[in-house]
C-alpha cells in the first residue's frame, strides 16, 4: 500500500479541533467519524493509518491497514458503516459545477491526527471494471464541461454501447455478439477500459488496445460482422452468410464443408466457364478434384486485392 506521510503540505486535522482546511463542517465531521471507526481497530502501538475507498455508481472497494512501530504493515477490517460514511462524504462535497472525485482516502498519524485526500483521476477497481454505464448513472446530472477528459471519453463510450445494443438486437444472432464490460455470454466479444486504454478481447481472450472508444467498437462489431478466426493459416468467416448457386454454376452439392474466405491478393485462380461464371479454384488444382466436367473451360486470373467469396471443399 502507498502511504504519504501526514506533513505540512496536507490539509491535516485534530480529533478536538473546529472544521479542518478546506473542508466545510459537515464534510469536517463525517471525515473525523471514518478517522474514529479506523482508530478502534488499530493496533497497540500503530504508527499511521488509512483506509481507502474507491466508488463508481453502485461499485465500491475499500482496503485499510496501519504502519506499527517497528515499520510493519498491518491490514485492517473496518466496519461497513466507514463506507456508508464515504459515501455519504461524496455526496456531500459532489455539486453540478465541482469536477467529481471517485477515491478518497482518510489517513491517521498518533495521536489524534488525521487528513482526507481525494482524486478525480480515473479509479481502478482491483475487483470489477466499471462498465460505461456505471459512469454515467454516477454523474447524471452534473455539467458535462467540468468534467475531465477521460471522463468524457467514458460517458461517450456508454451512449455508444447503448446505441450498439439497439443496432446489434435487429440482427439475427447478433445480440450480445458485443459487450462493454468484462465477460460476455458465449463467445461474444467484450471492450472494457484499463489504464486509460479500451481493451478487446474476443473468443481467444488475447487483448487488443484502442486510444478510443469508437475504434475498439469497430474492431470488435467487423470481426463479429465477418466471423473472422484463423484456421490453418487461412482468414475463415464464420457468420452464416448464405451461399447460393448461380446460373450456369456447378450443383453445390457437389461442395462440401461449405464457408466463407477471404483469398489474399496475388492468389492465382482458375475461373471456370465464362468471364462471367462464379466458381473458381486455386490454380493447378488436380482435374479429379474439380466439380466439372470436360467440355468447362477455364481461364487463369490473379487477384490484385482481398476478395470474399464462399469456400468449400471439392
Amino acid at each position: 500500500m502507498h502511504w504519504a506521510p501526514l506533513g505540512k503540505d496536507h490539509a491535516q486535522h485534530r480529533f478536538a479541533e473546529g472544521s479542518a482546511v478546506g473542508m466545510d463542517e459537515a464534510s469536517t465531521v463525517l471525515v473525523a467519524r471514518i478517522a474514529q471507526e479506523v482508530l478502534a481497530v488499530c493496533p497497540a502501538g500503530w504508527q499511521r493509518a488509512q483506509v481507502r475507498w474507491r466508488q463508481v455508481g453502485t461499485l465500491q472497494e475499500h482496503d485499510a491497514a496501519a504502519i506499527n512501530a517497528d515499520g510493519h504493515e498491518v491490514a485492517l477490517s473496518v466496519p461497513g458503516e466507514v463506507l456508508e460514511l464515504f459515501h455519504t462524504l461524496r455526496c456531500e462535497q459532489r455539486s453540478a459545477t465541482a469536477e467529481p472525485w471517485f477515491s478518497a482516502r482518510v489517513r491517521l498519524a498518533h495521536p489524534d491526527r488525521f487528513a482526507l485526500d481525494t482524486d478525480t483521476a480515473e479509479p481502478q477497481l482491483n475487483d470489477v471494471a466499471p462498465e460505461p454505464a456505471d459512469y454515467a448513472r454516477d454523474v447524471a446530472g452534473l455539467d458535462r464541461t467540468g468534467l475531465p477528459p477521460w471522463l468524457v471519453d467514458v460517458l461517450d463510450a456508454a451512449a455508444l454501447s447503448a446505441q450498439l445494443s439497439r443496432i446489434l438486437s435487429t440482427v439475427d444472432g447478433m445480440p450480445g455478439a458485443v459487450h462493454f464490460g468484462d465477460a460476455a455470454p458465449g463467445d461474444g466479444w467484450t471492450i472494457s477500459r484499463r489504464y486509460g486504454r479500451w481493451q478487446v478481447r474476443g473468443a481467444a481472450r488475447v487483448a487488443v488496445e484502442f486510444g478510443a472508444a469508437r475504434d475498439a467498437v469497430a474492431y470488435a462489431v467487423g470481426h463479429v460482422v465477418l466471423g473472422a478466426t484463423r484456421a490453418s493459416g487461412e482468414e475463415v468467416f464464420r457468420t452464416a452468410q448464405r451461399i447460393d448457386a448461380l446460373a450456369g454454376d456447378p450443383p453445390l452439392t457437389l461442395f462440401r464443408h461449405l464457408r466463407q474466405l477471404v483469398v489474399q491478393p496475388g492468389t492465382l485462380l482458375d475461373r471456370l466457364g465464362t468471364p462471367q461464371g462464379n466458381v473458381t479454384y486455386l490454380a493447378d488444382t488436380p482435374f479429379d478434384a474439380l466439380a466439372a466436367v470436360g467440355a468447362d473451360a477455364t481461364a487463369l486470373h490473379g487477384l490484385s486485392g482481398p476478395t470474399s467469396g464462399g469456400g468449400a471443399d471439392g
